[in-house]
């Protein structure tokens, strides 16, 4: 067998707040319970200034498609929230099957999208 690790450079610690007895998700994702699937949690992670952009779309309308295809709450905090000024704060909410369906098109569009020049 052979490492079966997420590409690095987005791999982040994620903690998953509300869980009870889990801190965060197991890597073997398809093992969790399905009433697990409905319990709500919150997960925090930062999004790099040059990117977010990629992910809000123009309008937000990248942004309202994450969050009306996964059904979770997603905020992006404002630019000079985080005191380095280089990141975004990203905070998902939601049943715990939305988080992660969120979190993945997030990642995803990071991934795919870019930087995006724009007024963010």
């Amino acid at each position: 067998g052979g490492p079966h690790s997420p590409p690095h450079q987005y791999q982040q610690m994620m903690t998953y707040h509300g869980l009870s007895g889990a801190a965060a998700l197991p890597p073997q994702f398809g093992m969790i319970p399905p009433d697990l699937y409905q319990q709500h949690c919150e997960i925090t992670t930062t999004v790099p200034n040059a990117n977010v952009g990629s992910v809000i779309g123009k309008s937000g309308a990248v942004l309202n498609d994450i969050i009306t295809t996964s059904g979770a709450k997603v905020q992006i905090s404002q630019k000079n929230d985080l005191v380095n000024g280089t990141d975004r704060r990203v905070t998902i909410s939601g049943p715990l099957r939305s988080v992660h369906s969120a979190h993945v098109l997030i990642l995803n569009r990071l991934h795919h999208g870019g930087p995006e020049s724009g007024g963010m």
